[in-house]
């Protein structure tokens, strides 16, 4: 499952949500976007809060999915 998925459907606070698994709003919020690859604790951090709902390999999938080259191709598609 998505993270902000989960964060949405479980009306958890983004920034309460930061501070439970030690990182900042601004650090949880680049990971969320793909900009930064988040290192195994905090993806093990993230897994064990949300009780397994979102795992490791979800949290790592959301960093390789924002540099496939073909996800950017086909967003560039839909905006024409």
């Amino acid at each position: 499952m998505k993270l902000k998925l989960y964060l949405v459907e479980n009306k958890i606070e983004f920034a309460i949500f930061a501070k439970k698994i030690s990182v900042s709003r601004y650090y949880l919020s680049l990971i969320m976007s793909g900009a930064k690859q988040p290192s195994v604790r905090v993806c093990l951090n993230i897994e064990r809060e949300t009780k397994g709902v979102v795992t490791l390999m979800d949290v790592i999938n959301m960093y390789d999915e924002s540099k496939d080259p073909l996800k950017k191709l086909k967003l560039s598609k839909q905006a024409v």
